[in-house]
């Protein structure tokens, strides 16, 4: 349901694809955001799981579970 929810949304700059909000539910740190390489949604990176160690540089594309498979 939640691939279903996610491919039928509107890509939207300002909000997390993932968490549906435009900052951090706890902003204790400055939000690290990535954007998915195919659909162009944007993403904490809190949200994801993603440290900024594991972060890609902006050369390296990014895709989320759905897409990866």
């Amino acid at each position: 349901m939640a691939e279903e929810i996610l491919k039928g949304s509107d890509s939207r700059d300002i909000f997390c694809s993932f968490c549906g909000n435009g900052d951090l539910l706890h902003p204790v740190i400055a939000a690290l955001w990535i954007q998915h390489e195919t659909c162009e949604r944007w993403f904490h990176t809190e949200c994801i799981e993603i440290t900024p160690a594991q972060m890609p540089n902006k050369d390296t594309p990014w895709y989320c579970v759905l897409y990866h498979n």
